[in-house]
């Protein structure tokens, strides 16, 4: 229940946690973008320059290898080979190796001698120069194929195998400066991101934290934001909002201290007000000088003192349940039922009342407050009831859970639009002008039903004929 009926409550004691954590959370999201920005635009700027070295590298080494390609193709001419020449290539640092290539792929000459008349794994021979990545001694190298005429038939080729060590060296201090450039770039960055953050979520953070100061009873609480935009029509919207909790607020305590004072008048004040009358009226009925036409309005005048005698019982019981938890048990309502049946007859006696039911034991999660709510149905269905005998049917059923109790009376029904608010506090159904309800029964009922985990609702008696009784049912849990 509410603060407003007397219930404790409590607030999210992971409330402030949370909204600290929005902070960090647009933190983290603003430096995760500017890591994986970042990291994207490197590996695009370092993926580039390497293709740039490696493309520049090939070049270079294709031209040695057109240049060389042209004096081997001359010396063929005169049966000699550019031995210098091809000595020159093994003094580059990126060349690796050199073959000259048979047409059907045998080695013919070699910088290593011991390739000679191996046979090179390969495609047959193009035309044009052409460029392979071949792998090397478990390493990933470029193969230029530089194809030679020696007027011979099939064409011949000159293989020079190129390492790309001194563009993985060059790539990797690219990478060691990309990294050191990229350290100070997120230095920057997290602190960009701290600075934009708090100048986000400050206004966000006002009213939460402003309320949690509410919410603790500072009601002069106001934010400060002055951002120009939505958030600073948000933050005179909460202010507007302060100031009119703090009013109703104020408002509430009023109402709540003349409360008080009804409540102690009628607690104290009128019941012994009440008592003197409701003495008074005895004596008045055992006086045998009263005539006989003024008993029926002495008894009038000491049921009506009877009545006010419930209505402030009720509103002291109404008054518990709303403040404190009931304490529920396992028990018997049997025996309270029959109680409930004794109280219901012993008051009227003027009817007679006939209340049926099979004797068993109903064993359920409640306390002795339930003997009210026997009391109370079987009270409201005789007081309403335009018969005599009044005959009250009461039957108890298990149904999984509960144990479903209901009371069939003869009395004048509930109609269709009255079978809620019956159970409202201060509205009672307009079941018979002649009888002035108080209208608390009920709502008594079903608030003693409701803390003890149940439910309660009324039926016609003959479906769609209200007219013809009432079923009121109740659904208690079982005990243990």
């Amino acid at each position: 229940m509410s603060a407003a009926n007397g219930k404790s409550w409590s607030r999210n004691p992971g409330g402030t946690g949370k909204r600290r954590s929005i902070f960090v959370k647009l933190v983290l999201i603003m430096l995760s973008i500017s890591i994986l920005t970042g990291a994207i635009f490197s590996g695009i700027f370092i993926d580039d320059k390497k293709e740039m070295m490696e493309n520049h590298l090939i070049q270079e080494n294709t031209r040695v290898a057109m240049t060389v390609a042209g004096s081997i193709e001359a010396g063929y001419a005169v049966h000699t080979l550019p031995l210098k020449t091809l000595h020159q290539i093994n003094e580059s640092a990126d060349v690796l190796f050199w073959w000259i290539i048979e047409p059907d792929g045998r080695i013919y000459h070699a910088s290593d001698p011991g390739m000679h008349g191996k046979k090179f794994k390969a495609q047959s021979i193009e035309e044009q120069t052409a460029v392979r990545d071949y792998e090397y001694e478990g390493k990933r190298i470029k193969l230029v194929i530089q194809p030679l005429d020696m007027g011979i038939g099939d064409a011949w080729a000159l293989c020079i195998g190129i390492s790309l060590k001194s563009v993985e060296m060059a790539v990797n201090k690219m990478i060691v400066t990309t990294l050191g450039f990229f350290s100070l770039i997120i230095s920057l960055t997290c602190m960009l991101s701290f600075f934009l953050a708090k100048k986000i979520t400050d206004p966000i953070t006002q009213p939460a934290d402003r309320t949690k100061a509410i919410a603790d009873g500072d009601f002069d609480s106001r934010v400060e934001i002055k951002t120009g935009d939505e958030l600073e029509m948000l933050g005179k919207t909460f202010n507007e909002m302060a100031r009119q909790v703090k009013s109703s607020i104020t408002q509430i305590r009023e109402e709540r201290d003349r409360s008080e004072f009804f409540k102690d008048l009628m607690g104290h004040d009128i019941t012994n007000i009440n008592q003197g009358i409701s003495l008074y009226m005895e004596l008045l009925l055992n006086s045998p000088d009263l005539p006989a036409e003024f008993k029926g309005y002495a008894k009038s005048a000491s049921v009506q003192s009877m009545r006010i005698r419930e209505l402030i019982s009720n509103v002291r019981r109404l008054e518990t349940i709303q403040k404190e938890e009931l304490e529920l048990k396992t028990l018997n309502v049997y025996p309270l039922f029959a109680c409930a049946i004794d109280a219901v007859k012993t008051r009227y006696t003027e009817k007679e009342v006939e209340i049926r039911s099979e004797s068993r034991d109903v064993i359920v999660r409640g306390n002795e407050l339930l003997e009210q709510v026997f009391y109370n149905i079987l009270d409201n269905a005789v007081k309403y009831s335009r018969h005599n005998p009044v005959v009250v049917e009461a039957a108890f059923r298990e149904e999984m859970e509960y144990w479903r109790i209901e009371f069939k009376d003869n009395g004048p029904g509930v109609s269709d639009e009255l079978k809620e608010s019956i159970f409202k506090r201060f509205e009672r159904g307009n079941r018979d002008k002649n009888v002035h309800g108080l209208g608390l029964g009920l709502t008594l009922v079903k608030q003693i039903v409701g803390e003890c985990g149940g439910k309660v609702w009324v039926e016609d008696r003959v479906k769609g004929k209200h007219p013809e009784g009432s079923i009121f049912v109740l659904m208690l849990r079982k005990g243990d």
